[in-house]
């Protein structure tokens, strides 16, 4: 760690005044665990926010509601559900088949038709 790294940090009081080489150690794993911290909330927030999103047009009649097309899809596909994601103006919805196979169902988010099915091959 540089002295002038280390004096910024004490200069913006991130960093109380310590032996350099006492501090290593544990300014190292402290800064290996602070990105990872704020990244893990930024994106907390942000998919809060695309939640939010969501609801207010299924409210509002611009999207069908998810619920709907997973009950479509485990329908179609009975299984287990593995994953079910708004990706842009399309739902993508994952079934674990009873017979082992994975299933991949894409729905129209504002009309609510199945564009497209995938079966996995092993």
């Amino acid at each position: 760690m540089t002295r002038l790294f280390t004096n910024a940090l004490r200069s913006w009081a991130i960093l109380p005044a310590m032996n350099l080489p006492m501090l290593r150690p544990r300014m190292l794993s402290w800064l290996l665990l602070v990105p990872a911290a704020c990244t893990v909330a930024a994106e907390h927030g942000a998919r809060q926010h695309d939640h939010d999103d969501a609801r207010s047009a299924v409210a509002r009649g611009e999207r069908v509601a998810l619920a709907t097309l997973v009950a479509d899809a485990l329908r179609r596909h009975p299984g287990k559900l593995i994953e079910a994601e708004l990706d842009g103006n399309e739902y993508e919805i994952e079934i674990l088949r009873e017979d082992g196979r994975v299933v991949e169902l894409e729905y129209d988010a504002r009309s609510g038709e199945l564009r497209d099915i995938e079966v996995e091959d092993d």
